[in-house]
């Protein structure tokens, strides 16, 4: 069953990164992970020797002071930091971030804290077609109680930072 889910993960990556983004396509780049800001934005060096930083699209990970913060931004960083990754441009938000896909080897890390239960999809930005995959991998971590919703009531961080 794994080796079918990681196949699949695997397959869905690699279409994702050939699927153009939005008008006039995505530019996809190589680099560095230098620093884990937070569960769902880095600072990469690009093999240009630019230095961006990177929000990850249509997730988001608890904020500081929420429950799960440390676990979701402990998990990025063991799978990024100071590691090669391919990261598919898709907009610039408002903070001058490049928001991205963000691929180390053969996973989609945004895909992946979701499935992990480390982030939520941020379905109010979430909108290209594979973003309904992602919403099945929260529900059954959300059914299976996977990261942050091993907590009583989890509150989205959009949520969080309006209370």
């Amino acid at each position: 069953m794994r080796v079918k889910i990681k196949v699949a993960l695997s397959s869905i990556c690699l279409l994702i990164f050939l699927l153009p983004a939005g008008t006039g396509g995505a530019k996809t780049v190589n680099g560095y992970v230098k620093k884990v800001i937070d569960g769902d934005s880095l600072i990469i060096k690009t093999d240009d020797g630019r230095i961006r930083e990177v929000r990850l699209y249509g997730i988001d990970s608890p904020e500081y002071d929420q429950p799960f913060a440390k676990l979701s931004k402990n998990y990025l960083k063991k799978k990024v930091l100071k590691k090669r990754v391919k990261v598919k441009i898709i907009d610039r938000d408002r903070y001058k971030r490049d928001v991205c896909l963000v691929q180390r080897d053969d996973t989609l890390i945004n895909g992946e804290l979701v499935r992990l239960g480390y982030s939520w999809v941020y379905s109010k930005y979430c909108k290209k077609n594979f973003c309904n995959k992602w919403k099945k991998y929260q529900k059954l971590a959300k059914k299976r109680k996977k990261g942050l919703w091993k907590g009583k009531k989890p509150i989205s961080p959009w949520l969080w930072k309006h209370k």
